[in-house]
């Protein structure tokens, strides 16, 4: 075995014949195409956390603009049935004046 790992290329060659170095240019362009499919996943993965990160951000963003939405919305309602019992108020003593 020591005799193989150490021969030169030509005598590893002739010692796998036609089946081995076909055998080893299949592996070796399987390992690369392994090599980039694992490197394009890493940065689908980067591009995926960052995406998640910023709708994150949005979501964080629209809670925010959510609750204080809801918060005017309570102070215009307030108004409102403010404002109506006012004009309530004010129609009832003009037509009690009206007589």
């Amino acid at each position: 075995m020591d005799q193989f790992l150490d021969g030169s290329m030509g005598d590893i060659l002739a010692h796998l014949g036609v089946g081995g170095v076909l055998a080893a240019i299949v592996f070796y362009y399987a390992r690369m195409d392994a090599i980039r499919h694992k490197a394009e996943w890493a940065i689908a993965s980067k591009q995926a956390d960052e995406r998640n990160d910023k709708l994150m951000q949005i979501i964080a963003q629209n809670s925010e603009a959510i609750t204080r939405n809801t918060a005017v919305t309570g102070q215009t309602e307030l108004a409102l049935r403010e404002l109506r019992a006012e004009v309530t108020r004010s129609a009832n003593v003009r037509h009690k004046e009206k007589p």
